[in-house]
């Protein structure tokens, strides 16, 4: 069913200036990639920053702007700062929005890396910045992207850099995680 006149110019309204400020958010993260030899915290605290502002617009998008409902119920609440790596049967793209939900209740927005897949890298303004973010890129093959994996928890455990990790999809050959205590809801 195609978008009406309307919906499509609300889409524009809400996307171009979005889209405008990752190309911004994308500078940004180039300027910063020849300081990362020297000055991989830096780089990294910087980068989350910037990650923060890109997310935490792309949550308001969602959540403010098109009436989403997130309902996210626990007998725990994840401290401030904490770090956690987050394993979710991804099923749809509102599971992005749950999990960025988490963590920027718990001050982690920024520091949200996920697990994407390789070919996303060539996706116009999204992909440049993942990859100089420091997301793991990774193809689903162990023998090719355990050097990437390897450099992404490098900075984890031996820099002690908070973070908040969730895999881009489920592994192959695994049943639909039961109906749980988080859920979100897209506008229909």
């Amino acid at each position: 069913m195609p978008f009406s006149p309307l919906a499509q110019l609300r889409g524009l309204v809400l996307l171009l200036p979005w889209t405008a400020y990752l190309l911004g958010a994308d500078v940004a993260l180039s300027l910063l990639l020849p300081l990362k030899l020297l000055f991989p915290t830096l780089v990294f605290n910087a980068s989350s920053l910037i990650a923060n502002s890109v997310w935490a617009w792309v949550q308001r998008i969602f959540v403010t702007w098109n009436h989403a409902s997130i309902i996210v119920s626990s007998n725990q609440r994840l401290p401030k700062g904490e770090s956690a790596i987050v394993v979710a049967n991804h099923v749809s793209w509102t599971d992005f929005y749950l999990i960025q939900e988490v963590a920027q209740r718990s001050g982690m927005l920024g520091r949200c890396r996920w697990f994407a897949k390789n070919s996303l890298r060539w996706v116009p303004f999204l992909g440049w910045g993942l990859w100089a973010m420091g997301m793991p890129l990774v193809s689903r093959n162990w023998t090719r992207d355990e050097r990437e994996l390897e450099k992404v928890f490098r900075g984890v455990v031996q820099k002690k850099w908070p973070v908040s990790k969730a895999p881009a999809s489920p592994p192959p050959n695994t049943s639909p995680a039961p109906s749980g205590a988080a859920t979100t809801t897209a506008p229909s």
